[in-house]
């Protein structure tokens, strides 16, 4: 496949020669073939921009920075239930939610973001103040 790098490469020939009952390859070697007949995969991409922040998920000041998450919960009819939230990461406050005995789609996690801004700012295109 084009998107097996060498150490999946590796593993599919050594798995198929465990089955086979032959020696398995080199890493070294399936590394030499592969580079000697253009296989390998690209490397990297373009290097990173600075990072938006230092690591350090806390602020020190609201609406400055949000961030969202999710979990599954079984409930004691078998169903499973589950949840997004937005939280402002100052004082970790969950600013909205959305519950569902359904799959979580990427609109169920927008959904209390989108709440969240209509909720401070009113209905606006964009915030007064940058928020990450």
């Amino acid at each position: 496949m084009p998107t097996y790098g060498y150490r999946r490469v590796h593993t599919l020939l050594r798995r198929q020669a465990e089955k086979t009952g032959r020696a398995a390859p080199n890493l070294k070697r399936v590394y030499r073939v592969m580079k000697m007949h253009g296989l390998l995969l690209q490397r990297g991409g373009e290097p990173r921009k600075e990072r938006r922040h230092d690591g350090r998920v806390a602020v020190d000041q609201r609406n400055t920075r949000w961030c969202s998450d999710g979990l599954k919960t079984a409930c004691d009819n078998g169903e499973k239930v589950c949840v997004a939230f937005a939280l402002d990461c100052c004082d970790r406050e969950a600013m909205g939610h959305v519950a569902t005995t359904g799959g979580i789609t990427a609109e169920d996690v927008q959904d209390p973001i989108v709440a969240t801004v209509e909720h401070h700012y009113g209905r606006v295109n964009r915030v007064p103040e940058p928020i990450e």
